[in-house]
């Protein structure tokens, strides 16, 4: 998730919700439609994100028991607190800088003592992998290649369709926070589109054509990376086991649970890392090629 300047991971991901359904109960995504596929996601786009809602919520209420990423798993209706799935803008405003800049990564080792974050709640972000662009030799001189980082698992295999090519599910650590929306209340305004919430675009489903006055924002809670992906990075998402993700979920902003969690890098031997094409650098470009293998003697894209 390497942003496009390589300067910090956490600046790309994919993200497929074909195979993996986030609404099959209610309080889970979207109601009809599901989550349109991306392969190539970047800050300021709208994602999917896991939050605690409902009584309990904010006081760091459990959040049932399972994998709180599984559907199967999320609590009914009317139960306290519920797992929901539903639309955040990756990246907060960056309360120094004008023009749109946002913070799309918070250090975790230091991220609940800063006050741009002040204010959030605990979230999942959920991804099948995420880009890194690597450097040989860490210079000025020569090109860069990305990378893509995911979990494969046992079983699984690389380029057998689209069935295959969805590899497991990463849960990640994330924060969110409501703010105030540029252009809220102006039919038209720069910013507003007409996509239902959940989906690919920032829109509140309402059809009136006018900006919602709040939106929500996401930021990506990153550690020091770990082996095997040491080599690639020296910045790595925080990724998240189900017991872990229960424990985030729960948490409150700033306790000693979640500030161990924050600042420690997870232990997560099974990552694989391999090159892919260079047009994962430009976020108009968007298909499952972009998930490919590529090797020596291919031309990238």
């Amino acid at each position: 998730m390497a942003a496009t300047s390589c300067s910090a991971p956490s600046g790309r991901s994919p993200v497929r919700w074909r195979r993996h359904s986030a609404c099959p109960r209610p309080g889970w995504g979207p109601s009809a439609g599901g989550w349109r596929p991306s392969y190539n996601i970047a800050p300021t786009h709208t994602v999917p994100v896991v939050r605690a809602v409902g009584e309990g919520a904010a006081a760091g209420g459990a959040v049932g028991e399972g994998d709180p990423t599984d559907p199967a798993a999320a609590p009914g209706v009317g139960e306290s607190p519920v797992a929901a799935v539903g639309p955040a803008r990756w990246g907060y405003p960056a309360p120094w800088a004008s023009g749109g800049k946002v913070l799309f990564n918070a250090r975790g080792e230091t991220v609940f003592d800063k006050r741009s974050f002040a204010g959030s709640e605990p979230c999942l972000v959920v991804m099948n992998g995420w880009y890194e662009w690597f450097r040989p030799g860490g210079g000025s001189g020569g090109a860069s290649q990305p990378y893509l980082t995911t979990e494969p698992g046992e079983g699984y295999r690389e380029g057998d369709g689209e069935g295959d090519d969805a590899a497991p599910l990463l849960v990640v650590a994330g924060l969110c926070r409501t703010v105030a929306r540029e252009g809220a209340g102006t039919p038209g305004a720069a910013g507003t589109d007409a996509a239902p919430a959940g989906r690919d675009g920032s829109g509140d489903g309402s059809g009136s054509g006018a900006a919602p006055a709040t939106e929500l924002r996401m930021t990506v809670v990153t550690t020091a990376s770990a082996e095997p992906v040491g080599w690639l990075h020296d910045r790595m998402p925080r990724l998240l086991t189900p017991a872990e993700a229960r424990d985030w979920l729960a948490g409150t902003p700033g306790d000693e649970r979640l500030r161990d969690l924050a600042a420690t890098p997870p232990h997560r031997p099974g990552l694989r890392s391999r090159p892919v094409s260079t047009a994962v650098g430009n976020v108009g470009n968007n298909d499952p090629g972009l998930l490919r293998p590529v090797t020596d003697g291919d031309t990238p894209r």
